[in-house]
């Protein structure tokens, strides 16, 4: 004797085997979505990344620093400008660590 089963019947899904490729969703290239300018020594060197830290990696070193610079970040509709002193502005090419260092206290400047 079998027992019954309780409860309502699984529901038979059919899945197609085959996908067409038009069915399969486009990938859109996204456009850079940070842009940081950096105006030195009467040069203006401009980056753009997905991040902050990416567009700051890309950002050219200038042939010497000397005096102020001002550093300009734009994200989307956000926008924060920074008056960096010579000492700052070299710690911008040091190394990756005082980038990361940057970038996050801009980032949380953004928000």
């Amino acid at each position: 004797m079998e027992k019954k089963k309780r409860g309502r019947p699984k529901k038979k899904i059919d899945i197609p085997v085959e996908v067409a490729v038009s069915d399969a969703p486009q990938i859109i290239p996204q456009t850079p979505l940070v842009t940081i300018s950096l105006k030195a020594n009467d040069e203006v060197l401009s980056s753009e990344g997905e991040t902050i830290f990416d567009a700051l990696c890309k950002l050219p070193k200038p042939k010497k620093i000397m005096g102020k610079g001002f550093l300009t970040v734009i994200e989307g509709k956000k926008r924060k400008d920074k008056l960096l002193m010579p000492v700052s502005l070299r710690r911008l090419f040091y190394n990756k660590y005082f980038l990361g260092i940057i970038a996050k206290n801009l980032a949380i400047g953004m928000k």
